[in-house]
């Protein structure tokens, strides 16, 4: 391979870590706005449950769960 093929390739390998850098970027932007989203819809179920007189623990207060192991 020459010095020429190296530096093409080089290059088109680089652009193409950046392109999914930029991939990632968005992915993890996604994923940081879906907890404030379910939040929303947690609020909105709880509200709908107190409307009906239905009576719920209060989650916050609950120690975090361990997940389970096989």
């Amino acid at each position: 391979m020459t010095n020429a093929n190296r530096r093409e390739s080089g290059a088109s390998s680089s652009s193409q870590s950046k392109g999914e850098v930029m991939v990632l970027r968005q992915e993890v932007a996604g994923l940081r706005s879906k907890p404030a989203s379910y939040k929303t819809q947690m609020s909105l179920i709880v509200q709908v449950l107190c409307s009906f007189g239905i009576r719920h623990p209060d989650f916050s207060a609950s120690p975090p769960l361990e997940p389970l192991h096989p």
